[in-house]
């Protein structure tokens, strides 16, 4: 049987050291975490495996917002490739773009 888009994160931050989800932050999500511990390559399987490139934290913040504002821009690359929404705000209406420059 296929896993779930969710049952592969869970697997994929298992394989790479995370005992739980309770290591993340309030609100995060798990492509957020991925894009904040600087990992592609769980990126990627995240993506390949469903997750929504678009979801927020409770300030409106995705993991293309995070990779730009951290200067990622391999898994910028990758959200974009998977359909990221280059046009969505935070909170405070900031896009990728504003926070690349």
């Amino acid at each position: 049987a296929s896993k779930t888009w969710l049952a592969c994160i869970l697997a994929a931050q298992l394989a790479w050291g995370c005992s739980d989800m309770t290591a993340m932050p309030p609100g995060s999500t798990p492509l957020a975490n991925a894009v904040v511990h600087q990992r592609p390559d769980i990126v990627a399987q995240m993506l390949a495996a469903g997750a929504p490139p678009d979801s927020a934290d409770e300030r409106g913040t995705s993991a293309l917002l995070l990779a730009t504002a951290t200067d990622q821009f391999v898994i910028a690359n990758l959200l974009l490739d998977h359909k990221a929404n280059i046009w969505a705000t935070d909170k405070l209406g900031y896009t990728a773009a504003i926070y690349a420059y």
